[in-house]
């Protein structure tokens, strides 16, 4: 029975939640698709949690990794909608969830076979898949407070009517919001990173060119950047939210550039 479940059954609910979100912005605020929108969501994520569980944890490869994540920020989503009921919080996680649940699918047919981790690496291999899901998981957060960020920047600068249109919270606690995630974030990247360069080093086709090597250093360079503009410059606002948008880019291209690039690192659990 578990087997039936697909990644349609939960990607079509996410889909009608935000559907149903968006009714909201569009036609106002009505109770009844709050609650269906949240219904949605939940069923989604008990679909999803089912899939996830049955079909193994992330170390299995890049999909799975991205329908983890996908699933960590559901509920994200959901504690987010339960906590700031009034704020278009659905608009702008949802479609980071369907997102990559939509990627996965996408590159889940070409996933490459696996080696099998051997014994003596397997514990370093976990904390290597660990830490950088973390630091994905962090980065999406800053993400997703960025766009809300550069959105409420938009609406102040074109003096928007207090009370219309899409409701968010402060530029101050979107910004500490993004601030809090990626310096949480960096940190745990940098440590999966050194951790899965250990681990590679000593195979015998490993190679500094590898597209997933240069990929992920690149990753790590636009990061380092990042965090250097916000605490070395002292950047605030749209330029700082402009560059955790560019980073999040470069983190879904480390995920999936091997399966547009060949490359003889495996998937395992992340960039």
């Amino acid at each position: 029975m578990l087997e039936r479940i697909t990644i349609f059954c939960f990607a079509a609910s996410y889909g009608v939640a935000l559907a149903l979100e968006a009714l909201q912005l569009l036609l106002g605020q009505a109770r009844w698709r709050r609650v269906l929108a949240l219904v949605m969501t939940t069923a989604g994520l008990f679909a999803h949690t089912v899939y996830v569980i049955y079909h193994g944890l992330p170390m299995q490869g890049g999909p799975s990794t991205l329908l983890f994540i996908s699933w960590v920020l559901a509920i994200f989503y959901l504690v987010g909608a339960l906590h700031h009921p009034r704020l278009a919080w659905g608009v702008f996680v949802l479609p980071v969830v369907l997102g990559l649940v939509l990627v996965a699918k996408l590159i889940i047919a070409s996933e490459p076979s696996i080696p099998a981790t051997p014994p003596e690496v397997w514990a370093w291999a976990w904390v290597h898949v660990a830490l950088l899901i973390l630091g994905s998981i962090g980065l999406c957060v800053g993400f997703v407070a960025s766009v809300m960020y550069l959105v409420q920047s938009w609406k102040l600068k074109h003096k928007s009517p207090p009370g219309e249109g899409l409701q968010l919270l402060s530029l101050e606690r979107l910004e500490t919001m993004n601030r809090r995630a990626i310096t949480l974030a960096f940190p745990l990247f940098t440590g999966g990173l050194l951790v899965g360069l250990a681990l590679l080093i000593g195979q015998r086709d490993f190679s500094w060119f590898d597209p997933k090597v240069l990929v992920t250093g690149l990753f790590w360079l636009v990061f380092a950047l990042l965090l250097y503009l916000r605490y070395g410059l002292h950047l605030q606002g749209r330029r700082v939210a402009l560059w955790t948008v560019a980073a999040f880019g470069v983190m879904l291209l480390a995920y999936v550039i091997q399966y547009i690039w060949p490359s003889a690192h495996p998937s395992g659990g992340g960039p």
